[in-house]
């Protein structure tokens, strides 16, 4: 194995290039090396983020390599069961978080403090929007929660949480190129797998240029360096012909000779905001991050054979990756949506169309309202492109009567939590009743504001607390016999 040493990168390189390589290693830095594998448990992933507080780390961790940074509730609460997180832990984790105050339901004085507790150890009993009318077809006590749905009907949370068809377009022109890759968004939005097309192509190429002779057949003229390898050989490729990207050669021949131009010219292609580069990067070096944390060291070593002799690095991967990309979501939204693949239009297309992507979008995921389901011609749904004049059409006469049924439901969702939450305080739903909205709502307030996606922080303190006093319990006695 050769020694592993970091390289000098320093070397005159035009102000332009210069730039783009350091906003590449900047994105690169919530990659972590994932070689030279020497032990079992070997490499922290989340390595690159040691800079970060922790919960800061987890944040971005979760938001990169989409993950769970915390273990889900219902194994905490089987640790708090099984007393591996004492009551005493939870309690000074809760202290935290609460707030000095508290309410009345049914003549009970609950805290803060008291409602977290409760809401941590049993679930806030909120329920998905979707299945809301199943769930209170279910209930024995359906008196009990119609009048609490009754009550709600005049309160303002309900207006505070009040759907929209726009909300789908608001939520994804906020977060396109920034939550997720223009390829991402095709994926999820536009049903066509681009993200996974991008990946299999990246991979292929990749994985052959980096054998270090375990292949029966190795790719020709790698001594060139990888995006030069592939720039070469990619031009009698036939897999972008296949997919259906018009004058694939020669877009090919006539990229830049060097990466940073590739990728500099690409995202001014796809008209992504410069001072979202890094971000984006980011986001492409997450997808496969166990080939870029292998990549990424490999760059850094000086005396490493393979290297030397075959050199790659991140930004000649992000140059095929974003080419790639840039190609595949063009052909893709001209597909669906009769527009071009770039940021500027899918962000327009957005913005001029967000009633009829709304009910697109909500047909695609969560499915119509039953109630309104009959009143669309679903097959709209899978033309291409999409005929988003009749869509909006149809959006624009089922506005009133889709945010009726969705609002009915989220009274329903409110409905059932609060009977929930009455069942583990002990006290009737008619008795918080007679309190009136105020109590009730901020009953509601109090678990929209810590919804059981927040809970995970405060089950870690309370469980490495439990740990620490068990473990200082067991030990002192030791000690006292060394003395």
């Amino acid at each position: 194995m050769a020694i592993v040493e970091e390289k000098n990168t320093d070397k005159p390189m035009d102000p332009q290039r210069e730039e783009l390589q350091s906003l590449v290693k900047k994105a690169s830095g919530p990659i972590s090396h994932y070689w030279p594998m020497k032990t079992f448990i070997h490499h922290n992933p989340l390595h690159g983020l040691e800079g970060l507080h922790f919960e800061e780390a987890i944040k971005e961790a979760e938001k990169i390599f989409r993950g769970d940074g915390y273990l889900q509730n219902k194994e905490n609460r089987i640790y708090y069961k099984k007393g591996r997180i004492t009551e005493e832990a939870l309690n000074n984790a809760l202290d935290e978080v609460s707030k000095d105050t508290s309410i009345s339901l049914g003549g009970k004085n609950v805290s803060h403090h008291e409602f977290l507790k409760t809401i941590f150890i049993n679930g806030t009993g909120k329920v998905a929007k979707d299945a809301s009318a199943a769930v209170f077809k279910s209930q024995s006590n359906q008196s009990e929660l119609q009048s609490l749905i009754d009550a709600l009907q005049n309160s303002q949370k309900i207006d505070e949480n009040k759907e929209s068809l726009k909300d789908y377009a608001n939520r994804e022109r906020d977060e396109l190129a920034t939550k997720y890759t223009l390829a991402e968004w095709c994926e999820q939005s536009l049903g066509i797998k681009v993200g996974f097309q991008l990946n299999n192509e990246v991979i292929k190429w990749v994985s052959g240029f980096l054998d270090e002779g375990h292949a029966h057949w190795s790719m020709p003229m790698r001594e060139k360096s990888f995006y030069a390898n592939w720039k070469e050989l990619a031009v009698e490729d036939t897999s972008g012909s296949l997919s259906g990207i018009p004058d694939w050669k020669n877009k090919i021949k006539s990229l830049p000779d060097l990466p940073e131009d590739t990728i500099s010219q690409c995202m001014s292609e796809l008209f992504i905001p410069k001072d979202l580069w890094i971000g984006y990067f980011s986001l492409h070096l997450s997808q496969l991050a166990g080939w870029t944390g292998f990549l990424k060291w490999r760059s850094e070593q000086v005396k490493y054979e393979w290297q030397n002799a075959f050199p790659i690095d991140l930004t000649q991967y992000l140059a095929v990756r974003v080419f790639y990309e840039k190609e595949m979501i063009d052909l893709a939204c001209r597909t669906k949506l009769d527009i071009p693949g770039t940021y500027n239009s899918i962000k327009d297309f957005l913005k001029k169309n967000s009633n009829g992507y709304g009910l697109y979008k909500d047909s695609q995921t969560r499915g119509l309202p039953e109630a309104i389901e009959d009143s669309v011609d679903l097959s709209m749904f899978d033309q291409d492109p999409l005929p988003i004049n009749d869509i909006n059409q149809a959006a624009f006469s089922l506005i009133s009567k889709w945010e009726q049924l969705r609002n009915q439901q989220e009274i329903i969702v409110q409905a059932l939590t609060v009977m929930h939450l009455a069942k583990h305080f002990n006290v009737t739903v008619q008795d918080i009743l007679k309190g009136g909205l105020t109590p009730l709502n901020t009953l509601i307030g109090w678990a929209e504001e810590f919804p059981e996606s927040m809970h995970g922080p405060v089950w870690l303190k309370a469980l490495e607390s439990s740990f620490i006093n068990g473990f200082v319990k067991r030990f002192s006695p030791n000690i006292e016999n060394l003395k």
